[in-house]
């Protein structure tokens, strides 16, 4: 018998009490709990439907519940979901199991103890600040004091693999206001950070404020002055930079989303969900974004072919947003049977060695990786990755 392969679960549950202004996400309110558990019910239908398709071939050692705001769920559908998955997959001994919240939903200790019971052994709160005008700003619906209350209650419910999520880069808010917000995190000290700069999406309030030029982003060196404290003060307090928006305490990184860097298997059940699995060609499923096609029938969706050369590209440039791993020229060499030097120009390597953007390692793995510097300018390094 086949030895199984390793699968990750990512789970969408795309209601929210109030999109944020920032937000270009498959999310939005949904206050009828009637459609909130016609979905729990449709999202266990997707599961066991999954299941019966791979589950003899795999075993998942990596599950994520995102959103959306996956905490605005009861604790007791949320066990129902996670009891699917447990009843339809073989869970690995060792797994990690993800769940985000937000502040204002996440719910007390008991609530909490409830995912605890269910298997969920990390917890995901979206922060954003400290500050409360930059949360009005983002549209948040919780205050600074939610996520401290909620950070408390998550260790009285046994949590112990913590991230919180952080954004720089907002309108109006300043260098000192990223600073404390920050300084409060760390000084709470979580295993895990996520900070991202504001990126304007198109189609969401934000764009059209940025673009009537009704409100004024930070300036490019107080952009620099944010992540110079972000990556000086993350280093202080024993985090590792392993991802270009994400730091860890050692052992803490997170399993699921590196699943993703990787181009490693992914299952996806949920509206809009996208899975990917990897061959030649490779498989990407993507679920309809329709809720009342999604409830009436949950396996609708497409199936996407992905040629051997467009796999390529992703393996690097999301090889290269790891900023420890890098591009790992023995996994390439063994997914794609050829070395990444005949796959790219090797000139193309030694110019951005050569203009101190990257470096090639050869300990633990062979591999090439981004400077600080180049880690500065990733988006035009990995753009050069795609053909």
């Amino acid at each position: 018998m086949a030895e199984k392969r390793s699968l990750g679960i990512y789970v969408h549950v795309p209601f929210c009490v109030r999109k944020c202004s920032y937000c270009d996400f498959l999310s939005f309110p949904v206050e009828n709990e009637e459609i909130r558990e016609a979905y729990v019910q449709a999202l266990i239908q997707n599961i066991n439907e999954q299941a019966r398709a791979c589950a003899d071939r795999y075993v998942v050692d990596t599950v994520y519940i995102g959103g959306g705001t996956p905490s605005v769920l009861s604790g007791e559908q949320i066990m129902r979901i996670c009891n699917a998955i447990r009843g339809a997959f073989t869970i690995a001994p060792d797994y990690e199991w993800t769940i985000e919240v937000n502040p204002n939903t996440a719910g007390d200790v008991v609530k909490l103890m409830m995912l605890r019971k269910a298997g969920i052994n990390r917890l995901s709160i979206g922060a954003q600040s400290t500050c409360d005008s930059v949360l009005g700003t983002l549209g948040r619906v919780h205050s600074a004091a939610d996520i401290f209350v909620t950070y408390e209650a998550a260790l009285k419910a046994g949590f112990e693999n913590i991230n919180i999520d952080l954004m720089y880069g907002v309108f109006g808010q300043t260098v000192e206001e990223f600073a404390k917000s920050l300084e409060d995190i760390l000084y709470i000290a979580p295993e895990h950070l996520s900070a991202y700069q504001l990126i304007i999406e198109e189609g969401t309030p934000f764009y059209e404020l940025y673009h009537s030029q009704r409100a004024i982003l930070p300036s490019e060196e107080e952009i620099a002055q944010m992540e110079e404290i972000l990556f000086s003060w993350t280093q202080l307090a024993g985090m590792t930079r392993y991802e270009i928006s994400n730091f860890a305490k050692p052992g803490f990184e997170s399993r699921h989303n590196l699943r993703y860097w990787r181009m490693q298997d992914y299952l996806a059940v949920g509206l809009g969900a996208s899975g990917f699995f990897f061959g030649d060609p490779g498989i990407r499923t993507e679920n309809t974004k329709d809720l009342q096609e999604y409830l009436e029938h949950p396996t609708s969706g497409t199936i996407t072919q992905v040629p051997p050369e467009n796999e390529m590209e992703e393996f690097c440039f999301l090889g290269l947003r790891m900023l420890e791993e890098g591009i790992d020229c023995e996994n390439f060499r063994s997914k794609f049977g050829r070395s990444v030097e005949t796959a790219y120009p090797p000139a193309m390597f030694e110019r951005f060695i050569q203009q101190g953007l990257m470096t090639k390692k050869y300990a633990p793995r062979e591999a090439y990786v981004l400077t600080p510097r180049g880690a500065e300018v990733s988006n035009r390094i990995m753009a050069e990755f795609i053909k």
